[in-house]
């Protein structure tokens, strides 16, 4: 594999998703829905003290893992030729890292999940939680590099596709590395789905079936589409010459 190969011609975008089986690319991340919905209905206690438990939760640990995970993937990314030999791909690698890395230290407090220390007094005061994170402080920390990530996925998972495959011209060959899978778009696609259910949720829905902090579940999928994402252009790097 080549760089520069999505665009012209773009049937090459769409064959690079069918080594990707058919379970991995949409059966899976329906099944878990599917799955975590039924817990909730049949299990409510368990699901709520041991699926979406804050802190250390199934849910919040397989976000720290996968992320984690990729802010090590992207900072490899810059010892492969393919990034070394484009200063913006590099500034995109860089960036991607340290995001990762952000995620990964707020999602666990920066480790006060994991070794208990108290909040300073005066950093508790300004923490809506009363944990050594940002995220908890300002929308700074929070929503608005949330907002950036919806966005991304919601453009280069859903519409560049569409593009890739029906327009490529509209498209810069130069980062055609960069572009997200088409296998991916349909995580991509409950990302969106789930900021949508976020506003039209019922009141009182979320408490009473115990799951679905809508947030938290959406938040599962987006980590699931940066560690997916992570590892394509780790590839996508070491096949390049």
């Amino acid at each position: 594999m080549t760089l520069h190969t999505f665009t012209r011609p773009p049937e090459t975008y769409r064959a690079e998703s069918s080594r990707v089986s058919r379970r991995l690319s949409y059966l899976l991340p329906f099944e878990l829905l599917a799955v975590l919905f039924i817990l909730a209905l049949i299990v409510p206690e368990w699901t709520r003290t041991v699926i979406v438990r804050e802190g250390f939760g199934l849910m919040e640990m397989a976000q720290f893992v996968m992320v984690a995970a990729s802010a090590v993937l992207a900072f490899s990314l810059q010892f492969k030729a393919a990034f070394r030999r484009d200063l913006l791909l590099r500034v995109f690698a860089v960036i991607f890292a340290v995001g990762a890395v952000y995620w990964a230290g707020e999602e666990v407090s920066w480790g006060q999940h994991f070794f208990g220390w108290l909040t300073p007094e005066g950093w508790s005061a300004m923490n809506d939680q009363q944990e050594t994170n940002l995220h908890n402080i300002g929308s700074w920390g929070d929503q608005k590099p949330r907002l950036i990530l919806m966005l991304g996925i919601g453009i280069g998972g859903l519409i560049v596709p569409f593009l890739l495959l029906k327009q490529p011209d509209l498209l810069p060959r130069r980062f055609d590395i960069l572009y997200p899978p088409y296998w991916l778009r349909w995580v991509a696609l409950i990302v969106v789905a789930l900021e949508s259910l976020q506003h039209v949720l019922v009141p009182g829905l979320e408490a009473e079936t115990a799951l679905l902090r809508p947030g938290e579940l959406q938040e599962l999928y987006i980590a699931w589409f940066i560690f997916a994402y992570a590892l394509t252009l780790r590839r996508r790097a070491s096949e390049a010459v």
